[in-house]
């Protein structure tokens, strides 16, 4: 089956995170998509050099971008004929825009469509304006063959209150992109108590939550590391949170951005991967550290719920600074609990493989065809 992928594989100036790295690492994977009959053919979403600023907004670059895409796409599918278009996305008006560039390609061409929304919660994803919101829900309800979404709940969501056929709906979890053997992280699983080792991957901002995380960490009088993989997005942030790691002095280690090998390194050596964002879909990092054996504390947010229980992690309300603490109890001092949640994640973690993924985007084509 031939399948024309749309999304930014090479995000010409924009975070090179979540889409960009899901995508990338699908058609890296020829094993696999050969083994499943799969022949992607990659269209870039990005089509001219953009900056971070004003994702999913509406600005002329953004706007000069989709006429470019609106443009191209229907050209690029006369040229290659793929039998599927598989479109990832994400909310707002990144969301209307896309879906717009595929009303026309489907229209033109009269070829079957996939949208894969990479976001959580419904209200994440829409817009502010209840007409565009109506916009979206009808575009997608005549144009989308099939919509793949990272959440249990949003498909509820769009089925009971949104009107939108059940059919249509799939569920796809991210996946790691970081592998470990068995041999690395089963020493993690038999090592005698120890000083508790805290890792957070990801942009340092407010709406991740850092904030939360360091103000609750600073007051703790338990030993304890607390690993930082990350850089600073937000103006001024670091200056907000200077006072709390001033506090915590040698507790806290700041790494920067990490990748590869180093990255690696810091989940193997992590008990517990903290995640105190205020919004998500279903983070890659919640993954990575199920493959690497870390119990895991996030927020209760977009899908992390439906990977995360009292079994392998613990969850809290954003800006739950209370529960946050409650948890951090047991996370500072209850390694037997601990232990359990770490051994619990690693059995689980082959459903949130991109094996597993790619299967299930698999079984997707197909229904669509």
């Amino acid at each position: 089956m031939r399948v024309l992928m749309a999304a930014p594989f090479e995000t010409k100036g924009r975070f090179k995170g979540g889409i960009s790295t899901i995508v990338n690492e699908i058609i890296g994977q020829h094993e696999l998509l050969h083994e499943h009959d799969l022949d992607i053919i990659p269209f870039e979403t990005c089509r001219i050099n953009r900056s971070d600023e004003g994702t999913a907004s509406l600005s002329i670059i953004n706007i000069r971008n989709a006429l470019k895409a609106y443009i191209d796409l229907p050209k690029e599918i006369l040229a290659a004929s793929p039998d599927i278009l598989y479109y990832h996305t994400s909310i707002h008006f990144a969301l209307l825009k896309d879906l717009l560039i595929l009303k026309r390609a489907k229209k033109k061409s009269g070829i079957r469509t996939i949208v894969h929304i990479h976001a959580a919660d419904f209200s994440h994803i829409m817009t502010k304006y209840p007409i565009l919101n109506r916009v979206i829900l009808n575009l997608l309800a005549k144009f989308a063959d099939k919509i793949v979404f990272l959440s249990r709940n949003t498909v509820k969501d769009l089925i009971n209150h949104r009107g939108v056929d059940e059919s249509k709906c799939h569920i796809i979890y991210n996946f790691s992109t970081v592998r470990f053997s068995e041999t690395e992280t089963k020493w993690k699983l038999e090592r005698p108590n120890h000083k508790p080792r805290l890792l957070y991957v990801g942009y340092i901002s407010k709406k991740k939550g850092v904030h939360d995380m360091v103000k609750c960490l600073s007051q703790r009088k338990e030993d304890f590391d607390l690993h930082i993989c990350g850089t600073y997005s937000d103006a001024g942030f670091e200056d907000e949170m200077q006072p709390y790691l001033d506090k915590m002095g040698d507790k806290v280690h700041f790494h920067g951005y990490v990748d590869g090998e180093q990255k690696r390194e810091q989940y193997l050596q992590a008990d517990v991967l903290i995640l105190p964002s205020y919004a998500e879909g279903f983070p890659m990092v919640i993954a990575e550290a199920f493959h690497a054996g870390c119990a895991v504390l996030a927020t209760s947010v977009g899908a992390i719920p439906e990977a995360v229980s009292a079994e392998n992690g613990f969850l809290f309300e954003p800006g739950d600074t209370e529960q946050l603490n409650n948890a951090l109890d047991i996370v500072l001092t209850g390694s037997e609990e601990i232990l359990a949640m770490q051994k619990k994640n690693l059995g689980i973690a082959p459903l949130f493989s991109i094996e597993s993924f790619i299967g299930k985007l698999a079984d997707v084509c197909r229904s669509a065809e």
